[in-house]
């Protein structure tokens, strides 16, 4: 499943990735770039919710998504 088309970041490469860097909406937009000039808007717009789910299956809560 993809949390970020613009960038093309499936929720799988953000939990790893979150691992090493944090998952807080601030470390999620820091590391992927959601803030940039050539991101839509569209995942800053809901990086509550992403970091959300990042953290949902960091801690095994949330299971059958890619």
């Amino acid at each position: 499943m993809y949390v970020c088309l613009c960038k093309q970041v499936k929720l799988s490469e953000a939990v790893e990735l979150a691992k090493r860097c944090g998952s807080s909406p601030d470390d999620l937009t820091d590391t992927w770039g959601f803030d940039d000039s050539d991101a839509c808007g569209r995942c800053l717009n809901n990086i509550d919710r992403i970091s959300e789910l990042v953290e949902l299956k960091l801690d095994g809560l949330l299971v059958g998504t890619a």
